[in-house]
């Protein structure tokens, strides 16, 4: 930025050029229009007049050796220049040349040739420009390769200096000059000259730009021999741009383009690298946000910076950026974008994919956790197999060096393994409904593929992820906290996909491992807490798959204890839907609130009569487990209710979609005398 500001300065940048001694012709810098004559008395006639301050030509007037001139120079230039400052510089004698430095070298170097057209005996000046604007190479401004030629005022007064109008006819093979300025931006060309370059010159052009303290410069050299030392032509260092124009480099008239954009993004991001970060996308109907987190976790404990996105936030590196639903492609996009981050991992909903896409163009690793019915009959999504579409997406965004993480006991899953570019690494929790998953797994170790999967040795459960026969990470599933001693098994499900992921991602054995075991809770997501003496689990369990989930952990851990719950589900899931989930709800719960959250379109109570109904009956019309449900519609004040309602030696369980504002609800509830 220092550097950009020095070479906006001509003076400034004179002066450290002659200090280096760098050859640079004589200067002055004058205000008004007597002092430019007295200058360019003083250096020399002829002289270039410019703007102290300006760029693209603006304001240049070249070849002056007149004091009338030198005047009405000095009054465009001025006029051009913010400062109102005015540059007298002796004009050198030769060819005008670009000489392009990145990072500190040499890449390309361009002869540069004012407009011109040449005469054929019979069309005028004008006839002879308009025919050159129609070369398909010349458009308006930087859009192509050459800028159309403009017949301007300035244009007019290049001609007047040849005795010519614009409507006369040139003789056959004379050549107009139709600007002073060799610029591309007002319809010049240019002529590679990169191999002809002497070393001397191309040392002292990398001089001159590691002196003004640029990274990428154009050096405007002034030669009539680019091939010889500059203190044997007599040629000199004109000027500095700091935003150097490509288009002479990669599209000169004649000669070798060339591949000046490729240096930039070496210099910008080194030799060799991709200038990109580790992308990997989570999605499925349950468990997504866990694994975000998870897999956030074991990247972070490996040294990286990680950001994350989830139903809930947008994290980089430990700050939150915003909060709400952050699973859609314009919080990839924002999160992508942010520059702390050395590793991302997103959260991809089924709505953001059909409305928006990605928002990014490949992921290095997908992990599908599983398909259910959740949000059939939603933005036209009426069957399993389309659901499973929707979600194969960030598997066909695998490219063929990255890998899909797969869970092989969910068969609409592991069929996304026949569209995936990449690897494919293969989960099992050894008890898939069609009984295939593990053997899947074996088959894909054998193989030499990523494998994960659940052994017991002694009596201990063990993770184990495998890349064929060689162990990678090997732990007890009782020594992930996030699992709960193994009861929450959608958890284990969750760590397993994570970890195989975090192995595709290059991350050690060892410190997945450990990661596992540092990794307590997924707030919200299966939170085992105590809550005003009450054992308590927070979770989102919002549908069917969700709870069925639940009431295997709970089996596990009740021990006989009653079991006080709350649940809800969104006002736009099927009625079918609605009433599965209560009629479950009713098996597991010996006290029930439902609440209702995200009523989304239906009238206050209507969604949860459905479930409450459901609830409340067995399917042979018996009152059910859970007997008549409490509706509260806040789900906040629903928790509440439900731990007013439990006793000291109860288990609660809250299925609530904002968990927060539950638990700053939960700790002002008073707590009746039952308890």
């Amino acid at each position: 930025l220092i550097g950009a500001e020095i070479a906006r300065d001509k003076d400034e940048t004179s002066r450290l050029l002659e200090l280096a001694a760098v050859p640079t012709p004589a200067w002055r810098v004058v205000s008004t229009p007597e002092a430019a004559i007295e200058a360019a008395h003083r250096v020399g006639m002829p002289v270039v007049i410019k703007p102290i301050d300006g760029n693209h030509g603006r304001g240049v007037t070249l070849d002056i050796a007149e004091d009338d001139a030198v005047a009405d120079a000095f009054l465009q230039a001025a006029a051009a220049s913010r400062r109102r400052q005015v540059v007298v510089q002796r004009q050198a004698v030769g060819q005008d040349h670009r000489i392009l430095v990145i990072g500190g070298r040499m890449v390309a170097c361009a002869e540069r040739l004012p407009a011109a057209v040449h005469g054929d005996g019979r069309r005028t000046v004008a006839a002879l420009v308009s025919l050159a604007n129609e070369d398909p190479r010349r458009g308006v401004g930087h859009a192509r390769a050459l800028t159309r030629i403009a017949l301007d005022q300035t244009t007019q007064a290049v001609l007047r200096a040849q005795d010519l109008t614009e409507d006369d006819i040139p003789s056959e093979g004379r050549r107009v000059t139709l600007s002073r300025a060799a610029n591309l931006s007002t319809g010049g060309t240019s002529v590679d000259r990169t191999e002809e370059v002497h070393p001397e010159v191309a040392a002292m052009a990398e001089l001159a730009a590691k002196v003004v303290g640029l990274d990428v410069a154009g050096i405007d050299v002034i030669t009539t021999d680019i091939a010889r030392p500059l203190r044997e032509t007599g040629g000199a260092v004109i000027e500095i741009n700091s935003g150097p124009g490509f288009r002479m480099h990669t599209h000169p008239a004649v000669g070798r383009s060339r591949n000046v954009g490729g240096a930039v993004l070496d210099q910008l991001f080194g030799a060799g690298t991709k200038g990109r970060i580790p992308v990997a996308a989570v999605t499925g109907s349950n468990g997504k946000t866990t694994t975000v987190r998870l897999l956030a976790h074991l990247l972070a404990t490996s040294g990286l910076a990680v950001g994350y996105t989830t139903t809930e936030d947008i994290v980089a590196d430990g700050l939150v950026l915003r909060t709400g639903d952050m699973a859609g492609p314009s919080s990839a996009r924002l999160l992508l974008s942010t520059p702390t981050i050395e590793a991302a991992v997103l959260e991809v909903a089924r709505g953001g994919i059909l409305r928006d896409g990605l928002g990014y163009d490949y992921n290095d690793v997908a992990v599908v956790t599983n398909v259910t019915g959740d949000h059939l009959g939603l933005d036209g999504i009426e069957t399993m197999d389309q659901l499973a579409e929707v979600k194969a997406v960030i598997v066909d965004a695998v490219p063929r060096s990255g890998t899909a993480v797969l869970n092989a006991d969910d068969p609409l899953v592991r069929a996304m393994a026949d569209r995936c570019s990449g690897a494919i690494a293969l989960t099992s929790m050894g008890d898939s409904a069609d009984g295939v998953g593990a053997a899947r797994v074996e088959r894909h170790l054998a193989g030499g593929g990523l494998g994960g999967g659940l052994v017991w040795r002694d009596g201990v459960e063990w993770l184990v992820i495998c890349r064929g026969a060689h162990v990678v990470v090997d732990t007890p599933v009782g020594a992930i906290p996030l699992t709960l001693g193994g009861a929450a098994r959608m958890h284990v499900a969750n760590a397993m996909a994570a970890a195989c992921a975090a192995v595709a991602l290059g991350v050690d054995g060892d410190v997945i491992a450990r990661a596992l075991g540092s990794f307590a809770a997924s707030p919200g997501r299966v939170e085992h807490r105590i809550i005003q003496g009450r054992e308590t689990i927070l979770d989102y369990g919002h549908n069917i798959a969700a709870l069925r989930a639940l009431k295997h952990m709970i089996e596990r851990i009740a021990h006989g204890r009653r079991v006080v719950g709350v649940v809800s589900m969104p006002g736009d899931r099927r009625d079918a839907d609605r009433i599965a989930y209560g009629a479950l709800a009713g098996t597991i719960f010996d006290t029930l609130v439902v609440a209702e959250p995200a009523m989304r379109g239906r009238p206050v109570g209507e969604a949860a009569r459905l479930l409450m109904e459901a609830a409340s009956r067995t399917e042979d019309g018996r009152s059910s487990r859970a007997g008549t449900p409490t509706f509260v519609a806040d789900e906040a004040d629903a928790a509440c209710a439900a731990l007013c309602a439990s006793e000291a030696d109860d288990l609660l369980v809250l299925c609530v979609a904002n968990a927060p504002r539950v638990l700053a609800r939960l700790a002002t509830c008073p707590v009746g005398a039952s308890s």
